[in-house]
C-alpha cells in the first residue's frame, strides 16, 4: 500500500538545529522533509479504512510468503549484524520475494519445499 504525503515527517527534537535542518532542505534538495509532531490527517483517514479492509490478503500474504523468511527478518533486526551480511540478507530476501511473483506480478502460490535457509 501506497500513500503519498509528499512529506518526509521529522519528529521535533532539541538535537536539531533549525539552520542545519534548512541547509539540509535547500542545500541538499530535500524540500519535502517537515518537521512536525503532529498526525497527517488524510493519512489517518486513510489508514483507518484501509489497513482493516485489507487485513485478509494481508493475513494471507504473510501465510503463503512471510512467515518463511522469519529467520531473515530476526537476522536483519539485530543491530550489531555487520554491513555486508546485512547486505546478504536482504539480497536473499529481495530474491526469494521476486521468486514468489508471478508472470504478472502478483504473489504466486508458494509450496514449503521453496523455502531455503541461509
Amino acid at each position: 500500500l501506497i500513500f503519498q504525503t509528499y512529506d518526509q515527517y521529522v519528529l521535533p527534537s532539541e538535537r536539531i538545529n533549525a539552520d542545519h535542518f534548512q541547509e539540509v532542505r535547500k542545500e541538499l534538495g530535500f524540500t519535502d522533509l517537515v518537521i512536525t509532531g503532529s498526525q497527517n490527517r488524510n493519512l489517518v483517514e486513510w489508514l483507518s479504512g484501509t489497513v482493516h479492509r485489507e487485513a485478509p490478503k494481508f493475513a494471507a500474504r504473510w501465510m503463503d510468503f512471510g512467515r518463511h523468511q522469519i529467520d531473515d527478518y530476526a537476522h536483519l533486526r539485530n543491530e550489531q549484524l555487520r554491513w555486508h551480511e546485512r547486505i546478504r540478507r536482504l539480497e536473499h530476501l529481495h530474491d526469494t520475494a521476486g521468486s514468489a511473483l508471478n508472470s504478472v506480478g502478483r504473489w504466486a502460490p508458494s509450496d514449503d519445499s521453496a523455502h531455503v535457509d541461509t
